[in-house]
């Protein structure tokens, strides 16, 4: 079954970089619409801020100071395997 995902990883990752790749996503969420496109489901990723980095005037790192990465797998699974 193939199934639209979308995510906010632009500033990380360009498209072409995770096309072919089998990531970890959250397929029993509600349809929803992110940035005009419908989202069938949520990638997940890790998030770490990097050393020092500093905040905008409400206390917020911009992008370029996070360090973003996209759960990946090691070794090929079927599409629509669980996570356990």
């Amino acid at each position: 079954e193939g199934r639209q995902v979308c995510a906010g990883v632009k500033a990380w990752y360009e498209p072409e970089s995770l096309v072919g790749k089998q990531v970890v996503i959250v397929a029993n969420l509600e349809p929803r619409k992110l940035r005009g496109e419908i989202s069938q489901g949520m990638i997940l990723a890790a998030s770490d801020l990097k050393a020092d980095a500093p905040t905008d005037a409400e206390g917020k790192p911009g992008p370029e100071e996070r360090d973003v990465v996209v759960v990946t797998i090691e070794k090929p699974v079927a599409a629509g395997s669980r996570v356990s």
